[in-house]
């Protein structure tokens, strides 16, 4: 994952939603005037714990204070996907051991990451590994929390092709596909959003063109995922819509990592490339008022929220 070199790697290059200047120095959220704010999610992705990279859990460590100071009482902690390196028992108890050292809500809810499978073990045995974890029977599940719906998706194993521990793509299944029809035809509203997490964006599943279809054709979707460790200020500044935008029908946003980030750079007039940072850590607040939800990237290293990767959103028909 992380390595002892830097790493530089070519790239591709925000959309149509309520753009606004903040001062990156801000301490502070404003509410939306006049509106209750009905639910805030702090959400990360990426932590990447394991005790070969002991600086993992301090990176865990600092994001989580940071969101805790910044976005005080959270209604949930969401974590996309990759908690581990590797996936083994033992990364799942430092991952434990970083979260019971830090704020966060009580309330703590994850996605399998595509590095949860990495360890040189049986796919199905690294997958129930995590859903021992989390006390859940099936990696996709739904949860209510303060009367909104989270739909949380996650790869069932290995693409066949792509051996451990280097697979990439998500694998889902087409009982996962059914299962997340038939749920977002029951919660979802045009009256409030759905929100739905996942660690790969749909291109980076098997079932690419089928997840994108279903996730269209529902009113107020917004999709969150991990995986690209992709400084969130690109954005704005190339602008890449895919970390934030709606041009597939629904809304995607990414949640970028704790631990590494790749900033966007200009390498020419129509090139980009990415730049290894070790020492980045990014996260993603979400606010939901009645009208709208807000999006704000934070920076939780220097404390500062990224005016690049902050958005409102409007909600209902």
């Amino acid at each position: 994952m992380i390595g002892a070199r830097r790493r530089t790697l070519l790239s591709a290059g925000a959309a149509a939603v309520t753009l606004w200047s903040m001062a990156p120095s801000a301490s502070a959220i404003v509410d939306l005037p006049g509106q209750r704010r009905r639910l805030r999610l702090h959400v990360l992705s990426d932590t990447h714990i394991s005790d070969v990279y002991p600086m993992t859990m301090r990176d865990m460590r600092v994001a989580l204070w940071d969101l805790i100071r910044s976005a005080p009482q959270p209604d949930a902690l969401v974590i996309t996907g990759d908690l581990t390196e590797y996936g083994r028992a033992q990364d799942y108890r430092l991952f434990e051991v970083a979260l019971a050292t830090s704020p966060h809500p009580d309330r703590v809810l994850l996605c399998i990451g595509n590095h949860e499978y990495h360890a040189v073990e049986d796919p199905a045995v690294m997958r129930d590994r995590f859903l021992e974890h989390i006390g859940r029977s099936t990696v996709y599940y739904y949860k209510e929390v303060r009367g909104y719906p989270l739909v949380f998706l996650g790869s069932e194993g290995i693409v066949p092709g792509e051996e451990s521990p280097h697979t990439s793509t998500a694998l889902i299944t087409d009982a996962q596909l059914a299962w997340l029809e038939d749920t977002l035809s029951r919660v979802a509203r045009v009256d409030r959003p759905t929100l739905v997490f996942l660690h790969q964006p749909p291109e980076d599943t098997d079932r690419t063109a089928a997840l994108r279809q279903l996730l269209a054709g529902v009113p107020n979707l917004f999709l969150f995922f991990g995986h690209w460790h992709r400084d969130l200020r690109a954005a704005t500044t190339v602008p890449d819509r895919r970390l934030l935008g709606n041009e597939e029908g629904y809304w995607r946003i990414h949640t970028s990592a704790t631990t590494y980030v790749n900033e966007v750079v200009r390498q020419s007039s129509d090139r980009f490339g990415l730049v290894f940072r070790p020492d980045w850590s990014q996260g993603v607040v979400v606010d939901v008022y009645d009208t709208a939800v807000v999006i704000r990237g934070r920076d939780c290293v220097t404390g500062k929220w990224l005016s690049e990767f902050q958005a409102v959103i409007p909600i209902g028909e």
